[in-house]
C-alpha cells in the first residue's frame, strides 16, 4: 500500500503500476490517461541539460542546483525556493515506492 497526505490526513492506495515522467504537465496528461489506479510521478525537471550524476545524493543535487542557477535564466531564488521543494518532494515519493510495485519510466526521444 501507498500511503501519502491528502488534507492532513493518511489515505492508502493500492497502485497497480508507478509511472515516473520528466515535466509535471507530461505528469498530468498521463494521470488523466491512465486512471486512479496507476501512480504518476513527475519530476519537475527534464534533465536535458546541465550534470545528473549522483542525483539522489545531496551532492549531487547541490551540483545540479548550482549548475541551473549558474547556466539558466531562473527569476531570482527559483531554484532555492521552489525547484529543490518540487524535487525532494518527488525523491521522497521514489523513496516510498514498494518493491514489489513495477515502476515504467516514460522518456521522449530526442529529434534533431
Amino acid at each position: 500500500m501507498n500511503k501519502f497526505q491528502q488534507n492532513n490526513r493518511n489515505i492508502e492506495r493500492e497502485y497497480n503500476t508507478v509511472h515516473l515522467v520528466c515535466g509535471e504537465s507530461p505528469a498530468g496528461y498521463l494521470r488523466v490517461g491512465l486512471g486512479r489506479e496507476n501512480k504518476v510521478i513527475g519530476f519537475p525537471d527534464f534533465f536535458a541539460v546541465g550534470p545528473i550524476k549522483e542525483l539522489p545524493e545531496k551532492v549531487g543535487r547541490k551540483r545540479r542546483y548550482e549548475w541551473l542557477r549558474d547556466h539558466l535564466n531562473y527569476p531570482n531564488d527559483f531554484i532555492e525556493k521552489e525547484y529543490e521543494k518540487r524535487f525532494s518532494k518527488t525523491l521522497a515519493e521514489i523513496d516510498a515506492i514498494p518493491d514489489h510495485v513495477p515502476i515504467v519510466i516514460w522518456i521522449q526521444p530526442v529529434l534533431i
